[in-house]
């Protein structure tokens, strides 16, 4: 399900040193030049990047922009997700994006029954909630710290609502491993929102991943599109 509009289909072939990108976008709220671009890597699971242009974090960007961004992924989540919610930013690179659209989120909505948590690639002398993989990553092993109070730590057991954020959205493995090692911290847990900024799987990935998902689940993005690489030999 999407909330996307219709837009003209684009389709591209982006050359990279690592072999070629082929995109085919299908619904967008924004362009994709203004959303992200590309870039290779050495890495014989994924040998490209999606490198996002509103994130703040890798291209300089306008905080209007970025603040536009989050509320736009704000807009589209159920406004009556049961609460309370948990919202999580994946590390590295969604940590801001998370905490911003759980930010517009409840200045939106009004709510007051939200907490945002984020995971890290660190090992900090804090106790653990769950650990989970990126299977694609370079840098694979997420750590989700328990929350820092009582008070905190009881709003996520009994949280209803789970919103996981990142920038971009390939396969849906990452979010389908993390509520997995959730559900059994999370004994209440009703529905899951994954809220990217591009979405690049096709329809029967999007299908699959509602299948895996242990409870009722929905993606909401600013682009959907599906994507095929070519490894070249600089990926080999």
């Amino acid at each position: 399900m999407s909330n996307l509009p219709p837009t003209p289909s684009l389709e591209r072939t982006v050359p990279l040193e690592s072999g070629l990108l082929h995109l085919k976008v299908s619904k967008a709220e924004m362009p994709l030049d203004d959303l992200c671009g590309f870039a290779s890597r050495r890495n014989r699971k994924r040998g490209f990047l999606f490198v996002s242009k509103v994130l703040g974090r890798h291209i300089p960007v306008r905080p209007g922009v970025m603040s536009g961004v989050h509320e736009a992924l704000a807009r589209q989540i159920p406004a009556d997700l049961p609460g309370p919610v948990l919202f999580v930013g994946l590390a590295e690179t969604a940590v801001a994006l998370g905490h911003g659209v759980r930010d517009q989120f409840a200045a939106l909505n009004g709510r007051e029954d939200t907490l945002f948590l984020h995971t890290s690639r660190y090992r900090l002398d804090r106790p653990v909630l769950v650990e989970f993989l990126e299977e694609h990553s370079h840098a694979p092993s997420h750590i989700l710290y328990q929350p820092s109070s009582p008070e905190l730590l009881h709003l996520l057991q009994t949280a209803r609502s789970l919103v996981l954020v990142d920038d971009e959205a390939s396969t849906g493995k990452t979010f389908i491993n993390l509520t997995r090692a959730l559900t059994p911290t999370m004994r209440k847990l009703e529905r899951v929102v994954t809220a990217v900024i591009t979405d690049w799987r096709a329809p029967q990935l999007r299908a699959a991943f509602r299948q895996a998902m242990p409870v009722d689940a929905l993606t909401v993005a600013l682009l959907e599109g599906e994507y095929q690489f070519a490894p070249g030999a600089f990926g080999d």
